[in-house]
């Protein structure tokens, strides 16, 4: 793909999700230079050129809404305010942004005069975002788009449907990993997997695994949202590199079957246990009591789910004995589907109240074509008032004995 179609095609993706202009990804940034409101100038002091400068709408100068007989007003007082103080940081931008208007070839040398007096000047960096895009400096124009998103926080919501396309841009991939640590990094990756209809998840996820950060240590509900995303569009790859990567799970770890500690984290569900949680069912893990599992009568309720990626053989499954809190332990059935395409027919085990009571052993086949396993524990309660409360001190997948 040229470098032009590339500049076109993401010049379009941000024009869909920014406000349908021609030139989205200059009007990305400046929508926050338009949501904030300038300060009006003290009145004494009016008539100093410093002060007129500071006066002078900035967003109407970059937006080129300014006639052309105003630019020649803007552009000689900001001269003035330049001859009483050299570096006066509104003069040099109403200047450069003045030169931008009309053209001017020394603008963009006064523009990054302007970046060096003040770095924090959305204006000025929305002016140098805009000649990098131009000149295809993907990674150069992230670096103006990330000081945008520092000086303007509540508005980088904004910026997300270019960083979206900056992730599969290769020219900018290194320079957004590089951002990892910034929290308009942390929203846009929420939001880019809250929506991953309007996203490439192999990008996006590629970036945030580049950055080499573990999110789950921090950011947990970050790496559950990554962590859904990724099983519901069936992204099983990532979904395990993920876990690991952004999850700060290690591979023994999530490879176990049973109860611990990591394979019962909620945010790394479905690569570990999904425990079932929903008012009146509910299941929980503890080192001392195993899973305790509470649930209300006459339903059939999903206890646990998982994804695993264990290799073709043939395994011995088990289950502890089933210690009764409170009501009649449930009959109780395993299903494990393999997640491939023209796998084969999904594996079955039901064991009625009194084995699930005694605990069990079950034979399961994992066959070659079945490279990925989704687990399913259901319990069927019985008639009644009571909750059906009991406990499982853990589970285990082994390859059987020969």
């Amino acid at each position: 793909m040229s470098r032009n179609i590339r500049v076109l095609r993401l010049v379009l993706i941000g024009a869909f999700g920014l406000a349908g202009s021609a030139a989205a990804w200059s009007n990305a940034s400046l929508n926050f230079w338009l949501a904030q409101k300038p300060g009006n100038p003290a009145n004494p002091l009016a008539g100093d050129p410093r002060v007129i400068s500071e006066g002078v709408d900035a967003a109407a100068l970059y937006a080129g809404q300014v006639e052309s007989a105003e630019l020649d007003k803007v552009t000689a007082n900001a001269r003035k305010a330049m001859r009483i103080e050299p570096l006066w940081i509104s003069g040099v931008r109403n200047l450069a942004l003045s030169s931008r208007a009309s053209q001017t070839p020394e603008w963009f040398a006064q523009m990054k005069l302007a970046e060096g007096i003040n770095r924090r000047d959305a204006v000025v960096e929305s002016g140098l975002y805009d000649n990098a895009i131009l000149q295809g400096d993907f990674a150069g124009a992230l670096i103006h788009a990330d000081r945008i998103m520092l000086v303007r926080p509540r508005n980088a919501e904004a910026m997300f449907p270019i960083l979206n396309a900056m992730a599969e841009e290769p020219s900018a991939f290194d320079e957004l990993a590089r951002k990892g640590d910034r929290a308009w990094f942390r929203e846009w990756i929420s939001a880019a997997y809250s929506k991953p209809e309007s996203v490439n998840l192999d990008a996006v996820t590629a970036v945030m695994l580049a950055t080499k950060i573990n999110f789950g240590s921090d950011y947990p509900w970050i790496v559950g949202a990554v962590l859904r995303s990724l099983d519901r569009n069936q992204k099983y790859g990532l979904l395990r590199q993920s876990a690991i990567g952004a999850g700060g799970a290690k591979p023994d770890q999530i490879a176990e079957f049973g109860f611990s500690e990591t394979t019962t984290r909620a945010e790394l569900a479905p690569v570990a246990w999904k425990l079932v949680s929903n008012g009146s069912d509910t299941a929980q893990w503890s080192e001392m009591a195993g899973l305790d599992v509470s649930l209300k009568p006459s339903s059939s309720v999903g206890v646990l789910e998982r994804v695993t990626w264990f290799a073709p053989g043939n395994y011995q499954l088990s289950q502890s004995p089933a210690q009764p809190l409170s009501g009649a332990v449930p009959d109780m059935q395993w299903h494990m589907n393999c997640m491939v395409a023209g796998s084969p027919q999904p594996w079955r085990y039901e064991a009625p109240s009194a084995r699930v009571e005694a605990g069990f052993e079950v034979n399961v086949a994992i066959s070659p074509s079945c490279p990925i396993q989704r687990w399913h524990l259901r319990a069927v309660t019985g008639e009644g008032q009571v909750q059906s409360q009991f406990s499982i001190a853990n589970v285990d997948l082994r390859v059987s004995r020969p």
